[in-house]
């Protein structure tokens, strides 16, 4: 049944990702739901896509979309969908976005998709049977120093002055081979388990920004946890996902950057 679910992502994120495409070539229909957190017209139309298709194969499924339209059910599996994430990158014009869609039974995540239909890159995983990329198998990468390591995180569209992340940002550059900010948790998380990133970190993130890309990685060998090293509720206040051989000294400095900085919240 797995597979016929993640066939059926696939389907329907292809689906979803042309809707973007065809978007993405038009001038951006703007409005915001905070003073820097944007939505457009594709937003809308793809995830509009996404629930409907998902209801037709589905019916009885809960789906969590970002924008609203998804439903609630007394089903055992719920989708978390982001329809389009990196909005910001979108509407200036810049490539980096995508379309996310994780699917979890109970509390396990058992089959995601990331698709990046700028440059038409599918991840794709699903529990047990390992995660791909346009078909080919999907690997964490081999480093096991942080010193060696490039990093990626994010930073919020709301309470951004509140957000403790630009000291753990200088650290982390510091000490390592530089850290990427590209606008797309989905794709963050996505990149760690290709092995193009090692490590990446955030806070205050939502359920459809990591489902898939949790999935991903964890099919791709690597590790997910919060700071504390616990494994990583979805919706928590802050995640760590890495290769695995990183995992334990990036925690610990995480660990030291909070104790020098009482802004930077470890805990809450």
């Amino acid at each position: 049944m797995t597979k016929n679910y993640l066939d059926v992502a696939t389907e329907i994120a292809l689906e979803a990702g042309k809707i973007l495409r065809e978007e993405f070539d038009r001038p951006a229909n703007i409005t915001y739901k905070g003073e820097a957190d944007l939505v457009t017209q594709a937003d809308k139309r793809s995830e509009r896509c996404i629930v409907e298709r998902l209801t037709k194969y589905f019916p009885d499924h809960g789906i969590v979309a970002e924008e609203g339209t998804g439903h609630d059910s007394a089903s055992e599996f719920r989708w978390f969908v982001d329809p389009l994430d990196g909005t910001t990158n979108f509407a200036h014009g810049y490539p980096c976005f995508s379309v996310s869609m994780g699917l979890a039974q109970r509390d396990t995540l058992i089959a995601g998709v990331v698709y990046n239909p700028y440059y038409n890159e599918l991840f794709c995983g699903a529990r047990g049977q390992g995660a791909t990329l346009n078909g080919k198998p999907l690997q964490v990468s081999k480093i096991d120093k942080l010193a060696a390591s490039l990093l990626c995180t994010g930073f919020p569209a709301h309470k951004r002055v509140a957000s403790p992340n630009i000291h753990y940002y200088w650290d982390f550059t510091l000490r390592s081979h530089g850290v990427r900010r590209d606008g797309s948790a989905a794709l963050d998380l996505a990149g760690v388990a290709a092995g193009r990133f090692d490590v990446f970190w955030e806070f205050g993130l939502n359920k459809w920004d990591v489902a898939a890309g949790i999935l991903l990685i964890e099919e791709a060998g690597g590790k997910v946890t919060d700071f504390d090293g616990k494994p990583y509720q979805l919706g928590g206040p802050m995640i760590l996902a890495s290769n695995g051989l990183v995992h334990e000294e990036t925690r610990q400095m995480a660990y030291e950057i909070s104790q020098r900085d009482p802004s930077a919240p470890l805990q809450r």
